[in-house]
């Protein structure tokens, strides 16, 4: 499944049914940017991807691994993830000025 393609939330059951070394699936809506890939081992992790305003640049933050971090555990992260670097662009924005 390509994710540029992929329209449906992120969901357990799916996570779950993750092959090795599938595509990255992404999650949507407010979760924009939470990603799931599944390496050649079968681990899947849980993944934030962002385009960082300092360094102008894509940027991973591992969550964690998948089900010793829940779906629901790893979008409360994503949301404190997203909240902590709005406060930081901010900030930086400020001492630019």
């Amino acid at each position: 499944m390509n994710p540029k393609t992929q329209s449906k939330p992120l969901s357990a059951k799916g996570i779950e049914a993750m092959k090795p070394n599938c595509d990255v699936r992404t999650d949507t809506g407010e979760n924009t940017g939470l990603r799931v890939f599944c390496g050649a081992t079968g681990i899947k992790t849980f993944i934030y991807q962002y385009s960082s305003p300092v360094a102008h640049k894509l940027v991973q933050i591992k969550i964690g691994n998948f089900p010793q971090i829940s779906l629901s555990e790893a979008r409360v992260k994503l949301q404190e993830l997203k909240q902590f670097f709005c406060i930081t662009k901010s900030i930086c924005s400020d001492l630019l000025l």
